[in-house]
């Protein structure tokens, strides 16, 4: 026997099940935070590809070997979710409330004024959007203030950063992607 919902016998749907929090898709970068290292595996690597001498490749290659395990001790994993469309634009009216634009005479926004503004949105979308950074002993962070997210994001490199930035916009385009079009190759 099949019980069936009465607020369906009218042909209805419920508006309040399509806004509630929905799943969101999740990914994670990972990023080495040794620099001294990624530096003589990329100076190693470039000498391997203009060596021909079989002893020094093999030489080198024990090299690379060694820096892999030094990269490999301070490999971090970012794990992040995507957020709607319509948080990420709360977001970015909350830093905007708090960085006010500041227009001169010819309204134009004030420069340090804006970078803030971008600033703080930046660490509000991290903060929303990151759920958990695994260290390299397997520990987890899941649980961050947005002042504990502008230190982390301000502490890492500015490639990290950018590996960190192009997931997240890589998160938001590819759930935005099929959320308007057809689901169809042929559309």
């Amino acid at each position: 026997m099949t019980i069936s919902d009465p607020s369906m016998d009218d042909g209805e749907w419920d508006l309040g099940e399509v806004l509630t929090e929905r799943p969101q898709p999740k990914d994670e970068v990972v990023v080495y935070l040794n620099e001294v290292a990624a530096y003589a595996k990329s100076k190693l690597r470039e000498l391997h590809s203009i060596t021909t001498d079989s002893k020094e490749l093999k030489e080198i290659e024990g090299q690379l070997e060694g820096i892999e395990k030094d990269l490999e001790a301070s490999r971090y994993t970012v794990h992040l979710t995507g957020i709607p469309s319509r948080m990420t634009e709360n977001l970015v009216s909350e830093a905007l409330h708090k960085f006010p634009l500041k227009l001169d005479f010819m309204g134009r926004d004030d420069p340090i004024n804006a970078l803030d503004r971008m600033k703080h949105q930046n660490n509000l979308l991290w903060n929303a959007q990151i759920t958990s950074v695994v260290n390299p002993s397997g520990k987890s962070k899941k649980s961050w203030s947005i002042e504990e997210t502008q230190a982390f994001a301000t502490g890492l490199p500015v490639s990290a950063q950018n590996a960190i930035d192009a997931k997240i916009k890589e998160l938001a385009d590819r759930v935005n992607d099929f959320t308007v079009k057809s689901q169809s190759v042929d559309f």
